[in-house]
């Protein structure tokens, strides 16, 4: 009897075996019949060549495909992957997690219509781990017509984490439509996501966030060997390349044509914000940029930011734009540059240039906060907080209202230029330079050698600086040119002055202007206080060892003087 319940145990253990081998063997066969071939290893993907075979995709998330022929789409199509959200993170069983190899076939009429809905386009969400990468690559897309709400792009809508991103390409006409985070080949990532060789033809519309290649780049992205040929049309954070950036772009550019409508805010031809810790290097943007404020040529506005409740690191970090630069017509009514529209802090500007002519539009209603007119530069329209501008230069005319100058329109209080020129022509109707408008920084080392016109009855036009303000000063610099306007003109700076806002705090030491080691070359013409180095030199400036070689004439003889045209007691000059 126990040798009968041995066997009869022995046999049921056998078949159960049995049938779970069946039962994979079958769920095997059933998976590679949905396709031309493979079985979905990294060694053997599913092959892919028909749209029937394309659709299967959504049934097996997690496994690896190649596309054996060019496929054209007959109907519209769904997203694979999908969004879950997760308390660590997002649902990876929703998302596209295998690798997908193009093998440069190109699939064509790519239609997805889904207005309402997040995570939209080819692939909806593709995320990896720490064990797993998740790839993307070789793949063409051609006329595409996606539309979504936030986080859309035709390629990936989103990626998240351990994801590569290669050698996939925008071709022909395509047109991606939504709210936030809208692009070419990527919506928006978040953690480590590597884009690479990639490049894209298409326009975008949107509110936020948009741009050519990607709409928001995360602290750990990496975006490289990248271009794209975009027209883009939005609210704010906009660019021809990226809307929102904290991660890095490097060897990269746009030809793009980038429309901002409304009174908002940042647009450019490459980056709309660089945020934090950003970095761009080796990039360039040509076309042509219209905004409102805080509109350039590469970049519109860099920053520091956290969210409520995120503790800054200290020191923050620095935004940075090395070996960069932005052939692009850029038109803005306020904070306009050829590079950057404004820094707002703490940022690096190292070896760039802009080519670019600057125009800032005046007829437009005033806005509360904004300055019609005003901050324009032929590299960037505004520096605050304690940035650095280093072997700078620019070319393109400059024109505009206030603080309008050849390389920056305002340099705030602990800023720097240093080993920058600008040959840029600039014209203006007061405080503006052929280097700087308004300057509560630090000048040194650096040239120009464009005319500057002050129109009008206004004040403050030079060479370097147009208003030299607190604790500003210039060093070590020459200007080569015609200076020309109605009231305090200099061969080097405008006016010196110390100034504080109403509610400010005023030092207890009044602060010192200084005019070091500086030449002019040109003439120098104006009706009331005309000087060949400083055309008011207002109380507590510091005029030492400068040099005068070039022409000066006013109306006034009074005060034309071949260094000062007008000196207030308690000026140094010698």
């Amino acid at each position: 009897m126990q040798v009968k319940n041995i066997f009869n145990k022995k046999m049921f253990l056998l078949l159960s075996f049995s049938m779970l081998l069946i039962s994979f063997m079958g769920m095997n066969t059933w998976a590679a019949s949905d396709f031309a071939s493979g079985d979905g290893s990294k060694e053997k993907p599913y092959e892919i060549k028909t749209e029937a075979q394309l659709n299967k995709i959504h049934d097996h998330l997690d496994k690896n495909f190649i596309l054996t022929s060019d496929i054209i789409l007959t109907k519209d199509f769904e997203p694979i992957g999908t969004y879950e959200k997760t308390k660590d993170g997002i649902d990876t069983a929703k998302a596209f997690t295998g690798f997908f190899d193009g093998n440069g076939h190109s699939i064509s009429n790519l239609v997805i219509n889904q207005g309402n809905k997040d995570y939209i386009g080819f692939f909806g969400v593709v995320s990896g781990d720490h064990q797993k990468k998740a790839i993307i690559k070789n793949l063409n897309i051609s006329g595409s017509k996606i539309n979504g709400a936030n986080n859309v792009a035709a390629i990936v809508g989103f990626a998240y984490d351990n994801v590569d991103i290669e050698n996939v390409h925008l071709i022909d006409s395509n047109l991606i439509v939504g709210k936030d985070s809208i692009a070419g080949i990527v919506g928006k990532t978040e953690k480590s996501v590597r884009i690479h060789n990639s490049s894209s033809r298409c326009e975008i519309k949107g509110e936020e966030g948009l741009g050519g290649i990607i709409g928001f780049i995360s602290k750990d992205t990496i975006v490289s060997n990248s271009n794209t040929n975009s027209k883009i049309t939005g609210v704010g954070h906009i660019g021809g390349f990226a809307g929102r950036v904290y991660g890095k772009i490097d060897h990269s550019f746009a030809n793009a044509i980038v429309i901002a409508v409304g009174d908002d805010h940042d647009a450019a031809g490459l980056v709309g914000t660089l945020f934090n810790g950003g970095k761009i290097s080796d990039c360039y943007a040509l076309g042509k940029v219209k905004g409102f404020t805080n509109v350039g040529g590469l970049v519109g506005r860099t920053l520091n930011y956290y969210p409520e409740g995120i503790v800054p690191p200290n020191p923050k970090p620095s935004p940075s734009i090395i070996n960069s630069y932005a052939d692009v017509e850029v038109q803005g009514v306020s904070l306009v540059g050829g590079l950057i529209g404004y820094i707002k802090e703490n940022s690096i500007v190292e070896n760039c240039y802009a080519l670019g002519n600057i125009t800032l539009i005046e007829d437009v209603k005033p806005i509360d906060s904004v300055a019609v007119g005003s901050h324009g530069g032929g590299l960037i329209g505004k520096v605050d907080a304690s940035s650095k501008i280093i072997g700078c230069r620019s070319f393109g005319s400059v024109s505009g209202d206030e603080g309008i100058a050849g390389l920056v329109g305002f340099l705030g209080d602990g800023c720097i230029i240093k080993n920058s020129s600008s040959s840029s022509n600039v014209t203006g109707k007061g405080h503006i330079g052929g280097l700087v408008g308004r300057c509560y920084g630090n000048i040194d080392n650096c040239y120009t050698t464009g005319n500057i016109t002050l129109i009008g009855d206004d004040h403050d036009a030079a060479g370097i600086a147009g208003t030299l303000f607190n604790n500003g000063s210039v060093q070590n610099s020459y200007a080569i040119g015609t200076i020309s306007g109605h009231e305090n003109i200099g061969g080097i700076v405008a006016r010196t002055i110390v100034y504080y806002k109403e509610g400010e705090n005023v030092p207890a030491t009044i602060p010192t202007q200084k005019i070091y080691n500086c030449e002019f070359y040109g003439s120098v013409k104006g009706d009331l206080n005309v000087g060949g180095i400083v055309g008011f030199a207002q109380k507590n400036a510091n005029i030492i060892e400068n040099k005068n070689y070039g022409y000066i004439s006013s109306k006034d003889q009074s005060t034309l003087g071949w260094i000062a045209g007008k000196v207030d007691k308690g000026a140094v000059i010698h």
